[in-house]
């Protein structure tokens, strides 16, 4: 029996186009919904970075398991079965639309926060999500079949799947988040979301149609590849690709996890050190994970092949720059460094994993094992990790492991790789055991054992993690005394000497929490901000009336030093988020301020906002909000919305303080547009770093927004001429609807040139 054969003609002309359209849109659709969502849901976990990389896992196995679904479906050999299936389904995740944080799991759980967020994603954004990003291999598997010339190598259009995942990204920190507000993004993704199901079902459409053009007919005989009928009809290069596909073998499969794996932990570490270090937004949130899909726009390219000599030599002098400079004097240096490592790493992996991609019989099957890789390294940084190391171990793990994924070769300069290898492994061996300090010479003898011996992977691994690991552990100098980690943040207690005295210092990140005297003859001695004849200590103590113990409320704990601000008889309620800040602040082994301390406190757990609520109105003399001194500021706390929870809780003679120091992001701008349209009395001053005689009080700059409900308040408090009244700002003032982040890098600080502190 002769064998009809149609090819590329077959197939509509628009069937090119419309499935592009299709991969385009619903892509962006649904990796615009990733920082959307999380944008809601960061405020209810107190602005914490931890919230979009937990975000980021949940949307990776969300993507898996829409993956699998897809891979499922092909189960159907009707093609017309499986359009009206996904089709259904699409449909019916319209349930949850328009979107917003569900409420069935209640107020979040501070205690279990990873479980908390994970539930409130799976009810709200779960199906919508799961369906969606099926889309992209059940689009490419249809067109397998649709018969045109090109459709036995379906793969390039994965590549027009993550352009859209791009470009979806961008748009919403630079066009979406400035410009329409959290209700009007809802609304309009809900509409998008319902222009993809239309755009996806007219391409099944398209595919049926093409695929009964193409159907062949085949003798019955066991060479031929398939019966009639539309259930065992295939095109004619899906047939073949069928035939010649190798045998699954565990071991290509193990591959495919592993380079999908590496390169999906490292854009997670990356990301917490650029949270951590700068803040928790949209915009910052973007710029790793659009460099990390733009790896695979350019990995699965048409004919994609492993990673070119240059790509190489590039991959191991960036990673050997991170080894050498773990820490540069600019933060937009290292942050720069980062990313461009991040986006090289994750280009030779994906490389890798590209050019050993099957043929398209697999292609299910492969895009289900590259998403489970993914998933796998993903939440081992973002979920695992913060539970199995007290310090950030993973982003190191990662980076080396990328080296695995590069050609083995022989080594250059022999004896001159063999001997700086021999240097590097003894001078960590020095360091481990306190023989040797970190120092540049140190460094820069590991960079290049990590770089000569690039072609040895298993021998550089060790040496970049060791060398990161070691430098981390002695970023801080002093003795350190505790080290442990949260969903909120890494932590360490360390002791230290300044001017002669022994200080305790608690560290999250970079940045110092708190500070207390070891000595206990001057335990209650407040340090840091905090310190006598600062902005923060005159604000706070001219809050409190003279004729009664006063009632305050400070949002952020630290090591507890403003319990010492306050005067025995007044009362003072703590509201710190992070539980193992509050038990750091309360273990007598690191700090006494509130056991020591004449006022009486108490300390909440959960987010300022949430807590603040709660409290009755017209309660307080002093609010005090502590939360933007730390480089991941949380931006609802200084919302319109938020200082109108704080001024209701205060009395009418009452002050709000607004601790903003900051040393990137221009905060205190943003506290005073607030004041001005709130049509409150606002002053300001940033108080200079200062010593008490021959032995140092500790105490740091500091800026702080004073804030009443009327200008006979303020007057009322009698404040030296060094507390100004800002200047008026242009600009939309933040609110919980319009955030924006970027205005605070660009702006100049009002409180830029700081003022003596007053004798």
């Amino acid at each position: 029996m002769s064998t009809r054969v149609l090819t590329g003609d077959s197939a509509p002309r628009i069937t090119a186009p419309l499935f592009v359209a299709a991969l385009f849109a619903s892509a962006s659709l649904i990796f615009a919904l990733q920082p959307l969502f999380a944008r809601m849901v960061t405020p209810l976990l107190g602005g914490s970075p931890a919230v979009w990389n937990t975000s980021m896992v949940f949307f990776q196995g969300a993507l898996l398991i829409g993956y699998f679904y897809a891979h499922a479906l092909q189960k159907l050999g009707s093609l017309s079965a499986q359009v009206i299936v996904h089709a259904c389904l699409l449909l019916a995740a319209c349930v949850v639309l328009p979107l917003a944080p569900s409420s069935l799991l209640g107020t979040p759980n501070v205690q279990q926060p990873t479980l908390w967020l994970l539930g409130v994603l799976l009810l709200s954004v779960g199906a919508p999500y799961m369906v969606a990003s099926a889309t992209a291999p059940l689009l490419q598997a249809w067109y397998a079949r649709t018969g045109r010339y090109d459709s036995a190598d379906p793969y390039y259009l994965y590549g027009a799947s993550n352009l859209g995942s791009l470009l979806g990204l961008l748009a919403y920190p630079l066009l979406v988040e400035p410009n329409i507000g959290v209700r009007g993004q809802s609304v309009g993704w809900s509409w998008a979301y319902v222009a993809v199901i239309a755009l996806v079902l007219a391409s099944g459409l398209t595919a049926v149609v093409a695929n009964k053009r193409a159907r062949v007919s085949v003798p019955h005989d066991p060479d031929a590849g398939a019966t009639r009928g539309e259930g065992n009809t295939l095109t004619n290069a899906h047939n073949n690709a069928l035939a010649t596909a190798p045998a699954t073998v565990w071991r290509q499969r193990l591959f495919w996890l592993a380079a999908a794996a590496v390169p999906s932990s490292l854009l997670i570490g990356v990301t917490q050190h650029i949270l951590t270090d700068i803040a928790s937004a949209p915009f910052l949130w973007v710029p790793p994970l659009v460099l990390y899909l733009l790896t695979f726009v350019v990995a699965f390219r048409k004919g994609g092949k492993p990673a070119s000599g240059v790509m190489l030599s590039l991959h191991a002098g960036f990673v050997t720059l991170v080894v050498v400079l773990p820490k540069s004097p600019s933060i937009w240096l290292d942050v720069a460094l980062r990313l461009a490592t991040l986006f090289i790493a994750a280009l030779v992996c994906h490389a890798a994993l590209a050019a050993s991609r099957p043929p398209t019989s697999r292609l299910t099957e492969y895009y289900n094992f590259m998403s489970l890789g993914g998933v796998i390294g993903g939440a081992a940084t973002a979920l695992l990790a913060p539970m199995l190391f007290d310090g950030i171990v993973e982003f190191p793990l990662a980076l080396a492991a990328t080296m695995l994924f590069r050609p083995s070769h022989a080594v250059e300069w022999e004896w001159v790789a063999n001997s700086t290898l021999v240097l590097a492994v003894a001078g960590i061996i020095s360091v481990m055991f306190g023989w040797l300090e970190i120092s540049p010479q140190f460094l820069a003898v590991a960079g290049f054992a990590v770089y000569l011996n690039r072609g040895r992977k298993l021998i550089t691994l060790p040496v970049i993690v060791a060398t990161m690991v070691l430098v981390d552990a002695r970023l801080v100098g002093g003795t350190e005394l505790l080290r442990t980690r949260t969903f909120f943040g890494a932590y360490r207690v360390v002791e230290i000497d300044q001017n002669n005295e022994l200080v305790r210092m608690l560290m999250h990140g970079s940045t110092q929490h708190g500070l207390q005297f070891s000595d206990t003859a001057k335990a209650r001695i407040p340090l840091s901000y905090y310190a006598e004849g600062g902005s923060l200590y005159e604000a706070v103590r001219a809050a409190l009336p003279i004729d009664r113990a006063a009632q305050g409320a400070f949002i952020g704990l630290g090591s507890g030093a403003m319990a010492c601000v306050m005067r025995a008889g007044d009362s003072t309620t703590f509201i710190e988020i992070d539980p193992a800040v509050a038990e750091l602040a309360q273990d007598p082994r690191f700090f006494t301020y509130l056991a020591k301390c004449p006022s009486t406190s108490r300390v909440l757990l959960g987010d300022g906002r949430l807590e603040m609520e709660r409290l009755p109105p017209a309660s307080l003399d002093v609010v005090l909000a502590d939360a933007f001194s730390s480089d991941a500021i949380p931006t609802h706390l200084l919302t319109r919305e938020a200082v109108r929870i704080y001024m209701r809780a205060l009395r009418p003679g009452g002050v709000l303080v607004l601790h903003v120091s900051n040393r990137h992001l221009a905060v205190v701008n943003e506290a005073v547009r607030v004041a001005k349209e709130e049509g409150l009395s606002a002053r300001l001053w940033r108080s200079g770093a200062r010593t008490t005689g021959t032995r140092s009080r500790v105490a740091a700059s500091a800026s702080a927004v004073l804030i009443t409900h009327s200008d006979s308040a303020m007057t009322a408090l009698q404040l030296g001429a060094h507390w100004k009244a800002p200047p008026t700002l242009g600009g939309r003032a933040w609110s919980d609807d319009f955030i924006d982040l970027l205005r605070t890098m660009r702006e100049k600080p009002l409180d830029t040139l700081p003022t003596a502190a007053v004798p």
